[in-house]
């Protein structure tokens, strides 16, 4: 949940003493356990610094054009299930929750997460086409 100056600034591209900088500057939030202890930058810290700075990776996802009108049940088994078993994951909800936790994951879970949203958007479209 937290990290040492030399992992901050190695998630964040940058030195040691930039690290430092930013934390004295009041940019960065980070505790100490003593005074003039070592400091430690929560992830979700350094993940919204990340982005309020354009540091973050863009992850953009694309959900293929056959998906719309796919099978959910074979989108579920094909592309879904494979990709939990894949990260030892119960669930999208479980991705989910990790990734709200450590952003840092979306890069790791994207593939479940893909995978998922075309298996809710084609079972939105077949309620749509049921409906219509």
């Amino acid at each position: 949940m937290f990290a040492s100056v030399r992992e901050a600034a190695v998630r964040l591209g940058c030195s040691e003493q930039t690290v430092r900088n930013r934390i004295q500057d009041g940019e960065l939030r980070a505790i100490q356990s003593a005074p003039g202890g070592a400091y430690r930058v929560p992830f979700m810290e350094i993940e919204a610094f990340k982005r309020r700075h354009g540091l973050a990776p863009r992850i953009e996802t694309t959900i293929p054009s056959e998906v719309v009108l796919s099978d959910p049940q074979r989108l579920l088994d094909e592309r879904v299930r494979p990709a939990l078993e894949a990260h030892g994951l119960s669930s999208p909800e479980e991705a989910l929750r990790a990734v709200e936790m450590d952003p840092g994951l979306l890069v790791e879970f994207a593939d479940v997460l893909t995978a998922y949203a075309a298996y809710v958007n084609a079972v939105t479209q077949r309620a749509i086409v049921a409906a219509g």
